[in-house]
């Protein structure tokens, strides 16, 4: 028997047919951007559990690689080329799902470390408001005072200079 599309849609037939209501236009999924995802349904990650589906989205592919080797083995009659593609495609998809994961863990831990710096720089800027508010404060107080001060050494000075012409009359 030969390998084709039409021995695996009829060997995964259900009692209401196929089991797999899936195109195969559908697995091109993989070379579309975000995973292939339409534009309308990107803008609803907002909550984050589309981030949270695009990141099991590796572990879902390697599932279907093992699915698919382990499918080669057991289904007869398959031709050894098949068989090897297959599981070269399988280890091929693992390595890229085990790289893409590092990467994501790398950038978590890039996004952690600038968030630490963040918050203790933050907390740096806190204090250092803190303080220029408190100097704020005091240059307030100092300026009140100083005027205060002014007004009364002007109030002073007239006094004194109509006590003078006072004296002098």
């Amino acid at each position: 028997m030969v390998w084709n599309t039409e021995y695996v849609s009829n060997s995964l037939q259900g009692p209401h047919g196929s089991i797999w209501r899936f195109p195969a236009s559908r697995w091109q999924w993989a070379t579309e951007p975000f995973y292939g995802i339409p534009k309308s349904a990107r803008t609803c990650c907002g909550s984050g559990r589309c981030e949270a589906v695009l990141r099991l989205i590796p572990l879902f592919v390697v599932g279907a690689a093992v699915i698919s080797v382990a499918l080669v083995w057991i289904l007869p009659d398959v031709l050894s080329s098949v068989k090897i593609a297959t599981i070269g495609g399988g280890a091929l998809i693992t390595v890229l799902a085990v790289a893409r994961q590092n990467l994501s863990l790398l950038e978590l831990d890039r996004l952690v470390a600038a968030e630490q710096h963040l918050n203790e720089r933050t907390r740096e800027l806190q204090a250092s408001n803190s303080r220029l508010a408190t100097i704020n404060e005091e240059l307030v107080a100092a300026t009140e005072r100083a005027t205060e001060m002014a007004k009364i050494a002007q109030s002073r000075e007239s006094s004194e200079e109509r006590i003078s012409r006072q004296h002098e009359s």
